[in-house]
């Protein structure tokens, strides 16, 4: 878990510093807050979870869009979102996440993205609030 969090801010110093909103910069990042329902990048951080690690530098990332649908895209390290999926609720989404969660090996652990211990996440959303505390917390 300390490795994905490090991992993570160096991530997310790296894009969501720079111009993701030009659409001159010709990458996909500028595109998935579009459709996700956002005004910006910035708007729609604030309702995005990293969900788990699939490979050494990939991962699944799960947005909630303005409209209260969900979108889960992978996050490639340089090639920022690819392979979005959209999902009429979260319980779709979470219930897919899982299911790669098992095929690709990866680690399961709801506490990592914005639940805390006890919850359930296949009944409850995630805490974007808790979420981003914890993550602002272990790098103070």
């Amino acid at each position: 878990m300390i490795r994905m969090f490090k991992s993570l801010k160096k991530i997310m110093q790296k894009v969501f510093q720079g111009d993701r909103n030009s659409a001159e910069t010709g990458r996909t990042p500028h595109a998935i807050w579009k459709i996700a329902g956002y005004m910006s990048s910035e708007e729609m951080d604030a309702h995005t979870v990293q969900i788990y690690w699939f490979n050494p530098d990939n991962f699944y990332m799960a947005t909630k869009c303005k409209d209260q649908t969900w979108i889960v895209w992978e996050n490639l390290g340089n090639d920022f979102c690819r392979n979005h999926i959209h999902f009429s609720n979260w319980r779709e989404a979470v219930l897919f996440l899982y299911e790669e969660s098992k095929k690709l090996g990866a680690i399961w652990g709801p506490e990592s993205f914005g639940f805390r211990v006890g919850v359930n996440p296949f009944e409850n959303e995630p805490d974007f609030s808790f979420y981003k505390e914890m993550v602002e917390e272990y790098y103070d």
